[in-house]
């Protein structure tokens, strides 16, 4: 029975250590791949940078990529601090496309700003269809259609499934 024991215990240990270090060497793998989409805008189909405020604002960096693949750099107010990806469901990426796919990309101007400091910044880059890079960075004074957006996004974003 002590034999038994410890052949358990010690297939137990065996298969704990392998699972840890799968988990550190995904988490250096993610890591590696956040750090290449945050510097690299052609990897991913949107982007969508939020600034801080004066107030509660949610501050993130989201990217999500053609693979179904999505990246939350969180900062404040959205989630703890930390990187996260997530794997979207059929339904998530059909969600996504739905909200994306409402806009008329092409009658935005490419910056809606103000002097007035207190609001957060948004800076959205999203792939066309034509695969144009449009990047529009606008503050929660105008236009109206990207504010919506971005709200609907930060929901979309907190009903996602997130690992770490």
């Amino acid at each position: 029975m002590r034999v038994l024991t410890l052949v358990i215990v010690i297939s137990f240990q065996s298969c704990l250590s392998t699972r840890v270090a799968g988990t550190d060497e995904a988490q250096r793998t993610f890591g590696a791949l956040t750090e290449q989409v945050r510097s690299d805008s052609e990897l991913s189909d949107l982007s969508v940078i939020s600034g801080p405020c004066m107030g509660i604002c949610p501050v993130y960096e989201f990217y999500y990529l053609q693979d179904s693949v999505a990246i939350l750099v969180a900062e404040e107010n959205i989630l703890d601090s930390g990187s996260y990806y997530s794997i979207l469901t059929l339904a998530e990426q059909e969600q996504i496309g739905t909200l994306l796919g409402k806009m008329n990309w092409d009658s935005f101007e490419s910056e809606y700003t103000t002097t007035m400091m207190d609001l957060p910044t948004t800076e959205f880059e999203v792939r066309l269809a034509n695969g144009e890079l449009k990047k529009i960075v606008f503050m929660d004074t105008r236009p109206q259609e990207l504010i919506r957006l971005r709200d609907d996004l930060v929901a979309f974003i907190s009903d996602l499934e997130w690992v770490p």
